[in-house]
């Protein structure tokens, strides 16, 4: 593992895929993103939004989500209760609408930059979702495999529920099974599966997981098979931009809220989005907080 030195941000570790680091975060709904997006004007997100360009704010997120997450992963009780404001949940939100601003950006790129067919939007969020839940699946097979141990009946059992994974519907199919699957080994009365059970730490929190990726599979595959209405236009890219840069302003100002009480806990330096969010200095030499987004 990789560390920091003196809770200062390391421009040269490798960051986590956003698609792997999607699947590796528990899962997040429109309800929780809606709690944040509520809180500030349509209007603000798109203004901030126009000010940089979408690959930027992909850059940085990624990089600054990838750090946030391998160090929550290792902190201690005490770092992580100074992090108040950030939460892996938070994290999940986050990266959910890093990746489709990622896809988003880039299917409008490969308009010539005249904006995007909603078609084109809705395809590239279902192979968001398609690839995080492939992933999900192959891993909930290896769980429930290891739960199964060299039992027959229940390495059948899981081998049967997965199906495939060749189609939208297929995929979604497999992993809401897998969920079956794990709440029945969690409900087994069979003790040697039950001790296998929990050496693995399977949980209803995984199973549910597991069955919210499903369902997130098969709505996102239906809505890009859904005939195109229209094109989305630049606006709508600029608001993505301008949410993406909020929420990504909110962990960078969690994490610098923290360090200045514990230095151990790093910060999350912006750099292609620097001019926008990056700390400003005060006369007193103290740092400032992230600029908030206009309202």
């Amino acid at each position: 593992m990789t560390t920091t030195t003196a809770g200062e941000d390391v421009d040269n570790i490798p960051s986590i895929p956003l698609d792997e680091l999607a699947a590796r975060l528990p899962p997040h709904n429109a309800t929780q993103l809606a709690a944040v997006t509520n809180a500030t004007s349509r209007e603000g997100f798109v203004e901030l939004g126009r000010q940089i360009v979408s690959a930027k704010v992909v850059t940085d997120v990624n990089r600054v989500y990838s750090r946030s997450f391998e160090f929550w992963n290792s902190a201690t009780d005490d770092q992580k209760a100074l992090l108040v404001g950030f939460s892996l949940e938070y994290l999940s939100m986050a990266v959910g609408q890093a990746c489709h601003l990622r896809d988003v950006s880039s299917a409008t790129a490969a308009g010539a930059g005249g904006g995007v067919s909603d078609k084109a939007t809705r395809e590239a969020a279902a192979r968001t979702a398609f690839t995080a839940g492939l992933k999900l699946r192959n891993h909930a097979e290896t769980v429930l495999i290891n739960c199964a141990g060299m039992n027959p009946e229940h390495r059948t059992r899981v081998r049967t529920a997965m199906g495939t994974a060749e189609t939208f519907e297929t995929l979604a199919n497999g992993l809401e099974a897998a969920a079956k699957v794990a709440r029945e080994f969690l409900q087994t009365r069979d003790t040697d599966l039950a001790a296998r059970v929990k050496l693995a730490r399977l949980s209803e929190a995984y199973a549910a997981r597991v069955e919210a990726a499903g369902k997130q599979v098969r709505e996102k595959g239906r809505a890009a098979a859904a005939p195109s209405t229209g094109r989305v236009a630049q606006g709508e890219l600029d608001y993505l931009d301008g949410l993406n840069l909020h929420l990504l302003s909110e962990i960078i100002h969690a994490f610098d809220a923290a360090h200045d009480l514990d230095p151990t806990i790093p910060r999350l330096v912006p750099i292609a989005t620097r001019r926008l969010l990056g700390r400003r200095n005060r006369a007193d030499g103290t740092p400032a907080a992230p600029a908030p987004v206009p309202g």
